[in-house]
């Protein structure tokens, strides 16, 4: 608190998303990474070819979900995905990983993807808190 660290900033590394700080004392704060399921964050392709967005989602694992992409979206295995910007907390074009497969969800009627993320938790060094 004493650095000006908030519940709900962004933590980056030179990789990518690390995840959101979710406590904050005045000396400390803790970070939830982005492959826990506590985790959300708005999502889209990078890239000229696709600017389609969805719901990047951690799942307690090795991977991230990405949901909500509408059908008609062009994704494929080896795209970038990054944050969208939507609202105001994550800032537009961080990366969060590359897509590793791609399906369509018949029960929802839409794409989703598995994206291995940037950032590894268990290899960060250094990570940024952002305002």
């Amino acid at each position: 608190k004493r650095q000006g660290v908030r519940i709900g900033a962004p933590v980056v590394s030179p990789s990518g998303l690390v995840g959101v700080v979710d406590q904050v004392d005045s000396n400390a704060c803790r970070v939830v990474f982005a492959t826990s399921v506590l985790f959300a964050v708005g999502a889209r392709v990078a890239g000229s070819a696709s600017r389609a967005s969805g719901v990047a989602r951690g799942t307690g694992g090795d991977q991230m979900l990405l949901d909500h992409l509408p059908e008609s979206a062009t994704v494929a295995a080896g795209d970038r995905i990054v944050t969208s910007g939507v609202g105001s907390r994550y800032p537009k074009g961080v990366l969060i990983g590359t897509v590793t497969r791609v399906w369509k969800d018949p029960s929802y009627g839409f794409l989703r993807a598995w994206v291995s993320p940037a950032v590894r938790h268990d290899t960060v060094e250094e990570a940024v808190i952002l305002p």
